[in-house]
């Protein structure tokens, strides 16, 4: 095999595929990322639970395939500067030659022999833009639980039915659940969280993905025509989030603030508080809203901002973690947050965006 590549390209692909490939495996080859000619050039690389596959343009010399040490290969294009093409060869003993301008490396490689094979898309996938389903990821899965006891919620929850398309995460002390129009239909899939971040960190906003299930629905897989990646799927049933939303929606207490100035009395009143419970309680009169944090260690904060509020005065505790993840995701100018009492779960609903927080002890 011999190819000439652009640096630019060979250094996104390299950059993607990095992260998917197996940083410590029983299995050498898990650790590579695989060149292979086609019509065109094809990165790959996965780690048995999720893989990537990606097709670029480059001048192909001589057809093959060989495997190269991911993280070696990532640290080498990373090191090239100029602007010349990289040029990749194979040479006996499965080396692999790497040229570019006047360095030249030799790389230890594998054959590609029992590198995993990756399904392609099939037939009767949907299709949605990237950037939408991105943003629904964005909006839910940093409420999703990184705990391992419960790892059916180690994912966002994707479903399409109705007209609707969503993304839910909870860890239980909080949810969210993002939701677009969408004329798909997918029975509810448990994504893994690695897999989401993957999908959001791989395809650019502007392209459509196309998304269908694989491997008798045991496997997803998200493709934009140049670059595919497949997942497998989390085993179990997930949280019955409608039965949560349901009754806090109709929390009757709403108080709306400025978002932008609510978010940094939060910031600036959060730093008095524990680090391993950060917490901030919210007084709630008519017209103020009055922030306090405080520990024995370090002392305490409070700050007051204008408000409206049309309940019966009252004192809340929430995670200062758990609310600025909501507040920094909100685009409109205020927010309203729903409350019925201290000891209840608080209502956030923003767009197609709504969160559920649950309250800590004052």
């Amino acid at each position: 095999m011999q190819i000439s590549i652009n640096r630019n390209i060979l250094s996104n692909a390299i950059d993607k595929c990095v992260n998917i490939a197996a940083s410590r495996s029983t299995l050498p080859i898990l650790s590579n990322i695989r060149i292979a000619t086609n019509d065109n050039v094809q990165f790959s690389a996965t780690n048995l639970e999720i893989g990537i596959k990606l097709n670029v343009n480059a001048e192909i010399t001589e057809s093959g395939s060989i495997t190269i040490p991911a993280k070696k290969f990532h640290e080498i294009t990373k090191a090239l500067n100029s602007d010349d093409d990289v040029i990749l060869k194979t040479i006996p003993s499965d080396r692999v030659q790497i040229t570019h301008a006047k360095a030249k490396f030799t790389i230890v490689g594998l054959p590609d022999d029992d590198f995993p094979t990756m399904a392609d898309i099939p037939e009767g996938a949907f299709t949605i833009n990237a950037g939408v389903l991105k943003g629904l990821f964005s909006h839910s899965v940093y409420a999703a639980s990184i705990e391992a006891t419960r790892p059916f919620l180690n994912g966002v929850f994707l479903e399409a039915q109705n007209g609707q398309i969503t993304a839910v995460g909870t860890d239980g002390k909080r949810l969210a659940l993002s939701s677009a129009d969408c004329e798909a239909s997918i029975n509810g899939q448990i994504i893994p969280i690695f897999t989401v971040t993957a999908v959001m960190r791989t395809f650019s906003d502007d392209t459509e993905l196309k998304i269908a299930l694989v491997d008798s629905d045991h496997q997803m897989i998200f493709a934009d025509g140049k670059t595919s990646l497949i997942t497998r799927l989390i085993d179990g049933d997930y949280a019955d989030y409608k039965s949560v939303i349901a009754p806090v929606a109709k929390n009757e207490n709403v108080l709306t603030a400025d978002i932008t100035k609510l978010r940094d009395a939060v910031k600036r009143i959060s730093l008095v508080s524990h680090p391993k419970a950060p917490s901030v309680h919210l007084k709630i009169t008519q017209d103020v809203l009055n922030l306090k944090s405080s520990t024995p260690e370090l002392g305490e904060a409070t700050e007051d901002l204008n408000c409206t509020y049309n309940g019966e005065p009252l004192t809340i505790a929430i995670s200062s973690i758990f609310l600025l993840d909501v507040l920094n995701r909100i685009q409109s100018d205020t927010v309203s947050i729903q409350i019925h009492d201290p000891l209840s779960p608080v209502f956030i609903k923003d767009a197609g965006n709504q969160s559920v927080i649950m309250p800590m002890r004052l």
